[in-house]
């Protein structure tokens, strides 16, 4: 059991492909999940061969399972609601996306919180198997840290081209985000400074300062903010708790700063120039006091932290439902793009705030009691530091302490702990120093009752290790028929075989089915060309079918609703796409095509009012089009606006001299 949480701890932070799945880093997920119920596997059936069960109790116990227990039935709660969005009406496939969103998130919650925790407070008790789990732990934070930042400075080893795909400077590792690394380093930083503390070889202290100034170099390159404002907390921790011994290391700190001196003047280059290293530090910390410098990040942020408040301010006492965040969040950020005009839409999976996340999806309740267990966690902590007589273990308890505080203070503009990496991290350590003092060792004898328990549990961790397994089978089928889309040299049926197969293997991914039904959607266009009607219906059919599919899998994305009406109007099936439209324009009132394809659809049903003020909304979005102008004239001149007609007929000559639909119209306007 201890090789495969070795195994787990080595290899899931480190393993990626570059031309495999969609995200990179999916891999990751499905190792770290397949090894700790591998483990879980192994302890059931172990504890069945010696007729019982022995397990170790820890203090941070009924905090833990507690929480656990209200994210779970909040999210079972949410099966009651109607699934009714004003102004929207209800959202098609509520209950089958709910289940899908609230499982996905509620076993993260349950493998990579709950059960990471009780395994390393079951298997990492001793010096010995604490030194190993560090050790492998450091050495992923210098290989991920040497690796970002190489990244940093263009040299990219693995990738065919440097990957910076965050409108800034900024490095991923084998993380695959830079927050998810630099939340990582968070917890990794003041360990190794507690490590170098403890240790009086030179040869280990100089391999501490080399260890701790990589990955503090790495989490420069990071440019998350929010993991900055953390390393400087987990810094003042450590300062406060190591004063004294700390007066002893001097040279060895200013070893440290000299080095990170020396790599703040290394010159990168971004957007054709090249400047010091320590500039775009420097630069990068001054946009925490200026929203101009932060851009549209800040404007988003904004928007998703406004959502998450109406969300719990509906339901208060116990949120919208665990892991439900990204399902709702298109639904409410509406009303800030159009009462507060902010231009900066996005679709968030997390709430970007620890406290926000919690309230949003659990309520009062929840969120209290998230309080009370990080309370404990923290109260726990300065117990440990105070009691703990053993030097190691005493050290050991205040770096993990430093990197607690200093995550928790990160995930205030965050939400790392609830992602897998840095979330895996945070719980073992976690797990590590519950142990440090005194735990309650339990021996339970099996009867009847707790075998046929065990038995159902080995059965519903194989259960889970096949579904993380297909969810990677499909991930990567799905990102092969992707890339073959795309090849305009290979049939579409192609890339329909591994979509359709992505599908099989896990039904309810959105992505998936969206580009699914995109596919089958060409495929009947090119029919229609041939003139095979039939088969070009068939396709059609298909398409409408995987485009519901994807509505099931999560119904928050315009572009769907838009795709799904455009083959139902195709059809002719005029109110399906009529509703469809106005559904994908209340979740993106910022879409000017969406507004415009609204307009000609009320307008071939003869609702002429409503065609005016869907091609108005448009023009506010996009002033330039002249096509919308002149549909705008059309539609003023069937209603007797006649100066108005002749406006919007000429705005759309002035934006194209040579459009010759709008000069007709202009010239065919009764005087």
């Amino acid at each position: 059991m201890k090789k495969l949480l070795y195994l787990a701890i080595l290899v899931s932070p480190l393993i990626f492909f570059t031309n495999v799945t969609r995200n990179p880093y999916v891999i990751q997920g499905t190792v770290l999940y397949v090894s700790l119920l591998s483990i879980l596997i192994i302890f059931l059936f172990n504890s069945l061969k010696t007729g019982k069960i022995t397990f170790y109790g820890t203090p941070l116990d009924i905090p833990i399972l507690i929480f656990c227990a209200v994210c779970l039935f909040s999210w079972l709660r949410a099966f009651t609601f109607n699934g009714e969005i004003s102004g929207f009406g209800k959202i098609p496939g509520y209950f089958i996306a709910v289940w899908s969103e609230g499982l996905r998130n509620n076993l993260y919650i349950i493998i990579n919180c709950v059960l990471a925790y009780y395994i390393s407070a079951n298997l990492v008790r001793d010096e010995k198997t604490i030194k190993r789990v560090l050790f492998f732990s450091y050495l992923v934070a210098f290989i991920s840290g040497i690796y970002a930042v190489m990244q940093y400075f263009d040299i990219e080893p693995i990738w065919e081209q440097v990957i910076n795909p965050y409108g800034i400077k900024r490095c991923v590792s084998t993380f695959g985000n830079p927050v998810f690394l630099s939340s990582f380093l968070v917890i990794m930083i003041p360990l190794s400074i507690a490590s170098l503390i403890n240790t009086k070889s030179g040869m280990e202290k100089f391999f501490y300062i080399l260890l701790t100034a990589v990955m503090l170099a790495a989490l420069f390159c990071t440019m998350a903010r929010s993991s900055w404002m953390g390393m400087i907390v987990s810094m003042i921790v450590l300062i406060v708790a190591f004063r004294e011994k700390i007066k002893y290391l001097k040279k060895w700190i200013y070893l440290l700063f000299f080095i990170l001196f020396l790599a703040m003047l290394i010159p990168a280059r971004w957007e054709g120039k090249t400047r010091p290293f320590g500039y775009y530090v420097t630069d990068r910390l001054t946009s925490i006091f200026s929203i101009d410098k932060s851009g549209p990040a800040a404007y988003q942020r904004f928007l998703i932290w406004l959502s998450a408040w109406d969300m719990a301010e509906q339901n208060p006492v116990l949120g919208k439902g665990w892991g439900l965040f990204e399902m709702y969040f298109p639904f409410y950020q509406r009303r800030y793009l159009i009462e507060k005009k902010i231009a900066f839409r996005t679709h968030a999976n997390n709430a970007h705030n620890v406290f926000l996340e919690n309230l949003s999806q659990i309520g009062i309740v929840g969120f209290g009691i998230f309080l009370w267990l990080m309370t404990c966690v923290v109260m726990f902590g300065m117990h440990q530091i105070r009691h703990i007589s053993d030097n190691f273990k005493k050290t050991l308890a205040v770096g993990i302490f430093a990197g607690t505080c200093g995550i928790l203070v990160d995930n205030i503009l965050n939400v790392s702990l609830y992602f897998v990496i840095p979330g895996f991290f945070f719980w073992i350590n976690l797990g590590i120093f519950s142990v440090l003092a005194e735990s309650n060792k339990k021996i339970i004898n099996h009867n009847l009752f707790s075998k046929i328990a065990a038995v159902f549990l080995i059965l519903l961790s194989f259960s889970g290790i096949i579904h993380y397994t297909r969810i990677f089978i499909a991930e990567k089928d799905y990102f092969t028929g992707f890339n073959l889309v795309k090849n305009p040299n290979i049939p579409l049926e192609s890339s329909v075989v591994y979509l359709e197969r992505a599908h099989k293997n896990r039904r309810l991914e959105v992505n998936t089915n969206y580009e699914l039904a995109n596919t089958y959607a060409r495929i009947s266009a090119q029919y229609r060309y041939a003139g095979n009607m039939e088969k070009a219906e068939d396709f059609q059919k298909k398409a409408i079918w995987a485009y519901k599919e994807s509505l099931a899998a999560n119904p928050g994305y315009d572009e769907i609703y838009f795709n799904l009406a455009t083959i139902q109007s195709q059809r002719r099936e005029f109110d399906s796409a009529l509703e469809n439209y106005k559904r994908a324009v209340f979740i993106n009132p910022h879409s000017s095509d969406g507004l415009s394809t609204l307009g000609n659809l009320y307008l071939s049903k003869g609702e002429l009012f409503a065609a005016r003020n869907a091609f108005r909304q448009s023009l506010h979005i996009n002033p330039l089009n002249k096509d919308i102008w002149n549909n705008l004239g059309y539609v003023n001149m069937k209603l007797g606006f006649k100066d108005e007609a002749r406006d919007a007929y000429q705005k759309a000559l002035e934006i194209d001299p040579n459009f010759d639909m709008a000069r007709k119209n202009l010239f065919n306007l009764p005087r």
